[in-house]
């Protein structure tokens, strides 16, 4: 009984770890902390972060940027989207945990921060696990580290520099602006939830977040045929600046107005966006050439934290309109190439036939065994079985006699 139990318990231990046996990986699965920490799991599982070596736009990126500068990309971009890399040196994804993106473990094994531009990750993969919570009666070693419940965490990752170009600042943003004082990034992007903080980490691929964001209001005068209208935009609802992340992200206000036969008198857009160069001076427009190119900020008007933005317009009405009716909306625009997954099928030939009569002939080469054989087969074999067994039972019983 004892060789039985020791047998699931290795079995068990299989299941859990075998993924990464057999390779010179620090690092455990997530499918490990699955056992206990199952609601966390899942809501990990439906994050970015899960999928994050595997996204559509990052990998669309990723190989733009191999075919741009050659292979010596693939371990900066892995650092932040396979982050376990940046020990286990996998960047040709034969591990498991390479492929589970920012995994649990990654996170959890974090031991402390360099504050800096960039923010520095230590890293301790092993036994060892870092959190903010102390359960004495966890399976593993357990170690406090606040900097879990601070932004500083997040910045490690948020926080780009490219030849000293602030590519992405959205934990500076944060830094820079009236939420420091009150919230951290844990506070709106892992919500309270029953049991700890939710770990679907919602940001800006959530609509319902984007629409959060901002607001705006219009106000219209008519004076002398023309009409003045006066936009206020208002970053109501962001810790950092709106568009935050990779500098293709822009906001964009439209503004139509209209007179009282719906026919449209006047149209103008504005962007809200930051604009960046490489050292020739060039805008870049590319994402994977942000990662790359970046030298130098040309323009940001980006809107931070509960700033609001007066933007006016004027224009002509005509003398035969009777009313002006004006509107106005934001607009959040991203359009990045991305890898989408195509099937390639042909059916390269066909053939049909149906013969009436009995029996049915079946040409050459494509007879097989009947079901009427199948059956004596199955009755063979279970006669053979059956035959085995008795014969054991009386071995079994002829030894004890």
């Amino acid at each position: 009984m004892k060789r039985v139990v020791a047998l699931a318990f290795f079995l068990g231990l299989v299941a859990l770890w075998g993924p990464s046996l057999g390779e010179e990986n620090p690092y455990i699965s997530s499918e490990v902390c699955k056992a206990c920490h199952g609601a966390i799991y899942d809501q990990w599982s439906h994050s970015l972060h899960a999928r994050s070596h595997e996204d559509p736009v990052f990998t669309a990126a990723h190989l733009q940027s191999i075919e741009y500068a050659g292979p010596g990309a693939t371990p900066y971009c892995f650092s932040c989207h396979a982050p376990t890399t940046r020990v286990t040196k996998d960047y040709e994804l034969r591990m498991n945990i390479t492929r589970e993106g920012v995994t649990c473990n990654f996170c959890h094994t974090v031991s402390g921060l360099e504050i800096d531009k960039p923010i520095k990750y230590l890293l301790s993969p092993g036994e060892t696990i870092y959190g903010k919570a102390v359960n004495k009666t966890a399976p593993h070693r357990l170690e406090y580290r606040e900097f879990f419940l601070k932004s500083e965490f997040c910045g490690g990752c948020h926080d780009l520099y490219v030849n000293n170009a602030p590519v992405m600042e959205t934990y500076t943003e944060w830094k820079a602006g009236p939420y420091a004082a009150t919230k951290q990034c844990q506070d709106c992007h892992m919500d309270v939830i029953e049991g700890g903080r939710s770990h679907r980490f919602t940001g800006g691929h959530f609509e319902s977040r984007v629409k959060e964001a901002a607001g705006v209001r219009l106000e219209t005068e008519i004076k002398a045929g023309k009409a003045l209208v006066t936009a206020y935009v208002t970053n109501k609802g962001s810790g950092h600046k709106i568009p935050t992340g990779i500098p293709s992200r822009r906001l964009i206000l439209h503004l139509k107005a209209k007179d009282d036969r719906g026919n449209i008198i006047y149209r103008e857009d504005r962007y809200y966006r930051k604009v960046i160069a490489d050292k020739e001076g060039r805008e870049i427009a590319e994402d994977f050439r942000f990662m790359l190119d970046s030298a130098k900020v040309l323009s940001d008007n980006r809107i931070a934290p509960m700033e609001t933005r007066v933007e006016t317009f004027t224009f002509p009405v005509p003398s035969t309109t009777g009313q002006v009716y004006t509107e106005a909306s934001l607009e959040y625009s991203y359009k990045p190439i991305i890898l989408m997954p195509t099937e390639i099928s042909v059916i390269m030939a066909e053939n049909s036939t149906i013969r009436a009569g009995f029996p049915v002939e079946i040409p050459e080469g494509q007879k097989g065994i009947s079901g009427y054989t199948k059956v004596l087969w199955g009755a063979l074999v279970l006669l053979i079985i059956l035959v085995v067994a008795v014969e054991a039972l009386r071995w079994r019983k002829g030894k004890r006699d």
